[in-house]
C-alpha cells in the first residue's frame, strides 16, 4: 500500500492513478513532488526558527547554535510515522525523520538543494541523501544514511537495499535507523569554516510511531 504525504495525498487521489509518467503513476509523481517540497520547507522553517533570538552572536556562534537546534529538532521527531485515513483507507505520512531526511533513493527525482547521492563524494559514502539551505551567510547541510548495527559499529546499508526506495510508496524501510550529520559552513576572517554534529535516529520500521534516538558521536572542525 502506498504511503501518502499529508494534504498532498488528498489532492493526488483525485488524479488518474493509471496514468504512467516515466515508470511512475501520476499519483506517485504528484505525491513525490509534494514530499520534496515538504523536505525543503521543513529545513527552511527550522533554519528560520533557529536564527531567531541569536542575532547578537558572532557568525561562528550563530552557526554552531543553528546546528545544535536543528539536530535537537530532528531527534525529537519519530523515525517513521503514518496514520490510517478512515475515509479513504489509505496510509497518510505524518511528520517524521525519514520523510524529512531521506524521502527517496531516486537520482531522477533529485533537486539542486536535495538529492540522493548514488556515488561517494565530499567525504560521504554512496547511498546518502543530502539536503541544504542557505541563510545569512551560513549554509546548513544535512546528510542522512540508512544504517545497520554490525560488530564494527554502525554501517550504511547495501545499495541494493535502497534500489527503488521512495517514502511515498515504501512497504518497508531499508533499515530501522538513520545516521544524520548536520553541518554548518560559513566564511569568517578569510577562512572557510564548518561545524558539525551527528546522531543515529533509531526506531521501528513497521510504519508505527517511534521516537527513540541515540547519539552516535559528535565532532567539529574548521576546514583549512
Amino acid at each position: 500500500m502506498a504511503v501518502k504525504g499529508g494534504n498532498a495525498g488528498a489532492g493526488a487521489r483525485a488524479a488518474m492513478s493509471v496514468v504512467k509518467v516515466g515508470g511512475f503513476s501520476l499519483i506517485e509523481v504528484v505525491v513525490a513532488t509534494a514530499m520534496l517540497a515538504l523536505v525543503c520547507t521543513a529545513v527552511s522553517a527550522c533554519v528560520a526558527q533557529a536564527q531567531r533570538g541569536i542575532a547578537g552572536l558572532s557568525l561562528g556562534d550563530r552557526s554552531q547554535r543553528l546546528v545544535c537546534d536543528t539536530l535537537e529538532r530532528l531527534r525529537s521527531l519519530p523515525l517513521y510515522r503514518v496514520s490510517h485515513d478512515a475515509a479513504s483507507g489509505e496510509l497518510q505520512l505524518e511528520p517524521c525523520a525519514v520523510g524529512e531526511l531521506f524521502p527517496h533513493a531516486l537520482p531522477e527525482r533529485n533537486e539542486p538543494d536535495s538529492w540522493f547521492a548514488a556515488e561517494p563524494g565530499d567525504g560521504r559514502p554512496a547511498g546518502a541523501f543530502v539536503t541544504q539551505t542557505r541563510c545569512d551567510g551560513v549554509t546548513l547541510q544535512t546528510t542522512a544514511l540508512f544504517v545497520v548495527w554490525t560488530a564494527d559499529g554502525w554501517r550504511p546499508v547495501a545499495l541494493s537495499r535502497l534500489q527503488g526506495y521512495a517514502v511515498w510508496n515504501a512497504r518497508r524501510l531499508p533499515s530501522a535507523a538513520l545516521s544524520v550529520t548536520v553541518r554548518a559552513m560559513w566564511r569568517e576572517e578569510g577562512r572557510e569554516r564548518s561545524y558539525a554534529l551527528a546522531a543515529v535516529l533509531e526506531g521501528r520500521s513497521e510504519g508505527r510511531p517511534s521516537s527513540t534516538a541515540a547519539s552516535a558521536g559528535y565532532g567539529q572542525g574548521d576546514a583549512p
